[in-house]
């Protein structure tokens, strides 16, 4: 009888130190990292929204059909991601180039056609050194990708002399 009271009285602390331990642990809330991405095709912006990083594996279709896996965190697989969430465009070609483990965004889609071989990214207004599946997001950041020169001049009619170089 006196070891049953023992295991009791030990039960009961055990439930007091549990309980006055939850009193001061909080919470931690998990939420989702975005990325705020926006796609461009010359003057026309294509896309333009908050996107979360995809959670688990995450695969796309290269140009002959294979699913290529590819960092969930990368910028490649939140272009993938708001592909797949919005009816804006779509990824048309996705060329994997096994000399260099890494896929190229080759093609995108949109309402004004087909666009190829001149895509272009940047993350916080910075330009990475390395392909889009390779470049690593961790959320906050802000991510631009347009087709076309990364510079546009525009020049007001009322100041152009035709007469100059």
């Amino acid at each position: 009888m006196e070891i049953k009271i023992k295991k009791m009285k030990n039960f009961l602390n055990s439930l007091v130190l549990a309980f006055i331990l939850s009193l001061f642990v909080t919470p931690v809330q998990v939420h989702a990292a975005n990325i705020n991405l926006t796609v461009r095709d010359g003057a026309s912006i294509i896309f333009s929204g908050a996107v979360s990083l995809p959670t688990g594996l995450t695969s796309l279709n290269d140009a002959t059909g294979t699913s290529r896996t590819i960092d969930p965190n990368s910028v490649l697989a939140v272009l993938g991601s708001a592909d797949q969430a919005s009816d804006d465009f779509f990824i048309s070609n996705l060329t994997y180039f096994n000399s260099f483990n890494s896929l190229y965004l080759k093609c995108v889609t949109d309402s004004n056609g087909e666009k190829c071989d001149n895509w272009q990214y940047t993350v916080n207004n910075l330009y990475p050194g390395v392909g889009m599946d390779q470049n690593i997001l961790s959320g906050g950041e802000s991510v631009y990708v347009y087709f076309g020169p990364q510079n546009r001049i525009i020049l007001g009619s009322g100041s152009i002399n035709t007469s100059d170089t």
